[in-house]
């Protein structure tokens, strides 16, 4: 009788052990999960703040900037918003920053 409580305690031991390892393996996989999602915002962040700069300075509506008397201004300014979007999600690819 008395092995079998001894048995039964170690059994007892063993799976809480288990569940102790399973709690662990749950908490770092959700933790790795956050920090994909974490890294993948801060891309969309770091390419789209060179972007959010431009537009907030030709938002503001100034009325001597020359370049808003130019025709051709504003399809080089969407040009150059490209250019820099593209160059600097290649540039984050390249380093291998993007999963």
């Amino acid at each position: 009788m008395r092995i079998r409580i001894v048995q039964s305690s170690d059994r007892l031991d063993l799976i809480g052990s288990t569940i102790d390892g399973l709690v662990d393996l749950y908490f770092s996989m959700s933790s790795n999960r956050l920090n994909n999602i974490m890294q993948i915002l801060t891309v969309i962040s770091t390419v789209f703040l060179p972007l959010t700069f431009i537009t907030s300075w030709y938002g503001m509506n100034f009325a001597p900037m020359p370049e808003l008397n130019m025709s051709w201004a504003y399809p080089t300014l969407i040009a150059v918003m490209a250019i820099i979007g593209v160059t600097t999600f290649l540039l984050v690819r390249r380093r291998g920053w993007l999963g």
